[in-house]
């Protein structure tokens, strides 16, 4: 019996329909997230699913197979990892379908994971002669990849503090990809001019559900340079006036020189804590590559006492 165009085409539908009935359905890779962080350990989660052809879970660290998990399970978590480190995770699903006696194996997407940031480790401030202040921090732990330096830490949380460790402000600072880490520039509050601070700072990674994990905090002090005030003037003889402002509890000043921008220093003299001036030798800092600093000696914050940091040199042209 000849079969119509129409019985034809109703046959070659059904056909098809029942081929589709048999084959999986194309799967949309799936998304992998990072849920926790410790020093050591990290969780990921990802989507699951309740098809009966699925068959388990194989997690992949860095290239390499870590383990087999059971259809049912969606996060996994990782043990002995190390303080600072990225890791490359990636998630295959299994599949046994009832025609093949093969599985079919598929990406359900990849992520980096991070531990918490190690303990920054370097810090400056600068004290501006216009009575601001920038703080910087380096990002503690930046790697490289192919030769490519890629930041690790998503920003910083600075706390700065009086000297008796009262807090005056905090920064949630993002990290900087020219910096390599947190700058912050801010005008000194009054509790700080003239005087000295605490600062502390801890790095932080953002979790894909927005948490933030902190790593240790590093705690350190700064006390400002005296700033030289006014204009400094000629006395004769070869020989100029230079005039500071107190540094709040400092039991004294050491005058320094430099010859060559601040690259090293040569004490001049030292002087007790009421004395706020000082006649030099014009030959001291008559270029750009020559100048003085006014060190503040002795300025007690928390339960030490500390000297003042030499951010800048001050110069005649």
């Amino acid at each position: 019996m000849i079969k119509t165009m129409k019985e034809k085409m109703t046959m070659f539908i059904a056909a098809m329909l029942f081929v589709l009935a048999l084959a999986p359905a194309v799967k949309a890779e799936a998304s992998v997230y990072q849920t926790t962080a410790s020093k050591t350990d990290a969780t990921i989660t990802w989507n699951g699913d309740s098809s009966s052809s699925l068959k388990g879970w194989i997690v992949y660290v860095n290239g390499q197979q870590v383990t087999t998990l059971a259809p049912n399970v969606t996060s996994y978590k990782l043990t002995g990892l190390t303080e600072g480190n990225p890791y490359a995770v990636q998630v295959y699903s299994a599949y046994k379908y009832t025609y093949s006696t093969d599985y079919s194996y598929y990406s359900e997407g990849k992520t980096i994971v991070r531990t918490t940031p190690s303990k920054v480790k370097t810090t400056d401030v600068l004290w501006k002669k216009t009575d601001y202040i920038e703080i910087y921090a380096q990002d503690p732990n930046i790697y490289t990849v192919s030769g490519n330096n890629y930041k690790y830490a998503d920003g910083f949380e600075i706390i700065v503090k009086d000297k008796k460790g009262k807090k005056k402000k905090t920064f949630d600072s993002y990290n900087s990809t020219y910096y390599g880490g947190a700058d912050e520039y801010f005008k000194a509050p009054s509790a700080l001019k003239n005087k000295g601070m605490q600062y502390t700072v801890r790095a932080y990674i953002k979790l894909d559900n927005g948490t933030k994990v902190y790593g240790d905090a590093v705690t350190k002090v700064a006390v400002p340079q005296a700033k030289i005030t006014g204009k400094i003037k000629s006395v004769g003889g070869g020989k100029y006036k230079v005039t500071w402002k107190k540094i709040s509890g400092a039991s004294g000043y050491t005058i320094y020189r430099t010859s060559n921008k601040g690259k090293s220093f040569k004490k001049v003299k030292k002087v007790g804590k009421n004395t706020t001036s000082i006649t030099i030798k014009k030959s001291y800092m008559n270029s750009s590559k020559k100048g003085i600093v006014i060190v503040a000696n002795g300025v007690k914050i928390g339960k030490k006492k500390y000297n003042s940091i030499k951010s800048y040199y001050t110069y005649t042209y």
